[in-house]
């Protein structure tokens, strides 16, 4: 089962952040931009991001192995880049990469390398996530939940800190575009997804919970990254003919 009496499921979590994420890049790929529908369903989207980077900070802690967790984001980071690219032209690297990257940097903060090694390491990977997608706002939310991991209260300081930050950031890039008043409400729109993220984690995740089907269930989220992509491509294409 995907829901207990205590609380909501990884799995039901994750698949509230898929249906999100397709919200997300179907506006991108078939409404218009500036549209209320398209606005509202890429402000939606915005849960998955954040929500995938606890899922993140939580599952390198408990990983049986962190080089086959690497390699899976890595695998599917490569089948996905292709179709990413077609979809929504964005010069960069796909979130299959930025969470590989973020990942690694966990690990390479955990090791006991010589600390010039591991910062230049670590500001190597600050620099490729900056051209991934969710940029080095992913890093920076791993890493604070990493840190805040088990410690509730500092759970929501974290995810204060992520609204904040992601609120802040999206002002200054409206300000120059719309008037004030406008550049900040479309800022707070932008962060809801990171809002309902901090009450459904803070509030409602069960992290103790077993639940049924687990190894279909942990693949079903790389999976459907690619595979969605490519069938919203097709559904495009076709219409186009």
């Amino acid at each position: 089962m995907l829901i207990q009496k205590k609380g909501l499921s990884k799995n039901f979590i994750k698949c509230m952040a898929m249906f999100t994420m397709f919200l997300n890049h179907f506006a991108h790929i078939f409404l218009t931009e500036g549209t209320v529908l398209y606005t509202i369903f890429v402000d939606i989207g915005y849960f998955t991001a954040i929500t995938m980077c606890y899922f993140l900070a939580e599952g390198y802690r408990y990983t049986h192995s962190k080089k086959k967790y690497a390699l899976r984001l890595l695998i599917f980071g490569i089948i996905t880049q292709i179709p990413y690219l077609y979809a929504f032209h964005y010069l960069q690297f796909n979130m299959m990469f930025t969470l590989l990257f973020c990942l690694c940097f966990l690990w390479v903060d955990d090791t006991k390398l010589n600390i010039y090694v591991k910062n230049l390491i670590k500001v190597l990977l600050v620099i490729v996530c900056y051209f991934s997608d969710w940029s080095v706002f992913a890093l920076f939310f791993t890493w604070l939940f990493y840190k805040s991991y088990g410690i509730k209260s500092e759970i929501k300081k974290s995810y204060i800190i992520c609204i904040v930050i992601y609120l802040i950031n999206n002002y200054v890039a409206f300000i120059d575009i719309y008037s004030p008043i406008k550049a900040l409400s479309m800022s707070v729109g932008a962060t809801l997804g990171l809002v309902v993220s901090a009450i459904i984690i803070i509030y409602f995740y069960d992290s103790e919970q077993s639940y049924k089907n687990r190894k279909i269930m942990k693949y079903l989220f790389y999976w459907f990254y690619p595979v969605h992509i490519i069938l919203l491509l097709l559904i495009k294409s076709v219409i186009a003919v």
